[in-house]
């Protein structure tokens, strides 16, 4: 099975390409939503607190993200701890469902890892792509979704630049146009994988 590791920067349409992959038949497990569900176990939530304090827990008793991002955008070291927690349990989760699709027979399986280069963790993958886009539109994309500029700086500023994860990765997407642009990067990318899968298995030459 090839494992297709999908990152880049921050509001450049990641989880879009791994959403038409999925519409494309290839399973795809995003790290973000791996992480919101860690962020709700009980261990994790102890955890969390004992590093950050109780102010990060809504009336609920569970972790409110505004107020962790909040948090963790505005101070480098705080980020570092909570990568630190839940990078190596993601890690652990996005591998062992690696090994259960290839179990299940899967050719190609995706994983959506935002932090992938920043995390050390690049040499598991048979191929990278990089989702990138302009800096402007990236904090026009953030804007949209309520952060202010600013906050939208910091949170483009916290992650490696995007210029730098498109020169490591195997291929790019650059998602700057309409939907159908991205949707035919999407499908070749997908096409050259299939291609370089069937090769593997001795059904083309």
């Amino acid at each position: 099975m090839k494992k297709i590791c999908i990152t880049g920067g921050i509001a450049c349409g990641k989880s879009s390409v791994g959403d038409l992959l999925r519409g494309l038949g290839v399973p795809v497990v995003e790290a973000d939503a791996v992480c919101h569900e860690l962020l709700g176990l009980e261990r994790i939530i102890r955890r969390a607190t004992a590093c950050f304090g109780r102010r990060i827990l809504n009336r609920q008793g569970a972790v409110d993200r505004g107020v962790l991002g909040g948090i963790i955008f505005a101070d480098s070291r705080k980020r570092q701890k909570l990568n630190a927690l839940l990078h190596p349990e993601a890690r652990r989760a996005i591998t062992a469902w690696l090994k259960a699709q290839q179990t299940g027979g899967a050719p190609l399986a995706a994983a959506v890892i935002p932090l992938a280069y920043e995390a050390g963790w690049e040499r598991d993958w048979d191929k990278i792509i990089c989702v990138a886009a302009p800096r402007p539109m990236q904090i026009s994309r953030l804007r949209k979704k309520g952060f202010s500029a600013a906050e939208a700086e910091a949170r483009i500023s916290a992650q490696m630049a995007v210029e730098e994860k498109m020169a490591r990765a195997d291929c790019v997407i650059f998602n700057s146009g309409t939907r159908a642009d991205l949707s035919r990067q999407t499908r070749l990318v997908l096409r050259n994988l299939n291609e370089k899968v069937e090769r593997c298995h001795g059904r083309k030459k």
